[in-house]
């Protein structure tokens, strides 16, 4: 039976850290005019999964799903816990007499650059199911 297939929890992996990505890029257009304020971003997503495949310090826990019932224990134990995200980190751009650091241009291309990320992650979910259907005999 084909269980835990890599490819699924890479494509995972990678949704997910386009959904945090573009939620703090929104976090900091919503502060562009707060004084003091200092844009943050995500390390690029290649760096976040070599640091989890060949060591390093994990980022933020994920929670693991829990039995509530007797015969789903045996089902939890072969779903691999989903990929902790790393924390954010400051960007390194001009700060403004205010202190504020963020740039309105820069923040809409890294949103834009998320969300084809998400984009990527869910085509490569899609087609690697369609693969395994095809597989299967079960595609039309």
């Amino acid at each position: 039976m084909l269980t835990n297939l890599p490819i699924f929890d890479q494509a995972g992996g990678m949704a997910r850290f386009a959904s945090a990505r573009q939620r703090i890029v929104a976090e900091n257009l919503a502060h562009a005019d707060n004084p003091g304020f200092r844009a943050r971003d995500l390390p690029p997503f290649a760096e976040f999964v070599r640091r989890e495949r060949f060591g390093g310090s994990p980022g933020l826990a994920s929670e693991q799903p829990k039995a509530t019932r007797p015969g789903h224990a045996r089902r939890l134990d072969a779903v691999p816990p989903a990929q902790a995200l790393p924390a954010p980190r400051e960007l390194d751009t001009p700060i403004a007499p205010n202190g504020n650091n963020v740039v309105i241009e820069e923040q809409t291309l890294l949103g834009a650059e998320a969300a084809g990320q998400h984009r990527l992650a869910m085509s490569v979910y899609a087609k690697s199911l369609d693969l395994l259907k095809i597989g299967l005999g079960r595609l039309r």
